[in-house]
This record gives structure tokens, sequence and C-alpha cells, in this order.
């Protein structure tokens, strides 16, 4: 301890603990949209991940749990939505 008594560690070993470092591995983030005749495709999401389409406004249309690679969602044409996928937002004129 110091003289204000506030512990001081040098180094992790003066616990007997060995130093180590690592980096968290991050996903890389592959999911694809693109549209088909009337359907929004999504494609690389995860399984069990969240897919949320939105209105441009901001309303929330549907919400689906990704089951396979390829996810079909039936939309209006003429519209402009709002695609959320883990980590991503993708906008789609359809």
């Amino acid at each position: 301890m110091g003289k204000d008594n506030i512990l001081r560690i040098q180094s992790p070993q003066d616990f007997g603990m060995i130093q180590t470092t690592s980096i968290y591995k991050t996903q890389e983030n592959n999911v694809k949209i693109h549209t088909n005749q009337r359907a929004i495709v999504v494609t690389g999401a995860d399984l069990r991940d969240e897919i949320s389409v939105y209105a441009e406004s901001g309303i929330l249309l549907q919400s689906t749990k990704v089951t396979d690679n390829i996810v079909r969602i039936n939309a209006t044409t003429n519209h402009i939505y709002l695609i959320k996928t883990t980590g991503k937002i993708f906008k789609v004129a359809l």
C-alpha cells in the first residue's frame, strides 16, 4: 500500500496472476437485403436473430425471428421500408 492507503498494483504477477490479453471476436455482419417481386428478402442473418420491418414513418409493421437462411417478408409495393436486423438498419424501396 502507498502512503495514501491506495493499493498500487505494478503487475498482475503481484497477485500470482498471469498477464494475458484478449481480443473479443466480433461477428461479421453479412446480412444482405434485396427485393423480389412483392417481398423483401433477407439473407445471411443468424438463426434466431430478429428482423423488424418499419414503415418510413417509423411505425413497426412486422417483426419475425430468423428460422432459415433466407427470410421472405411479403410487403406492399410502392413503399419505402426500414429493415432492422441485429446491429444494422437497411432502407429498401419496394
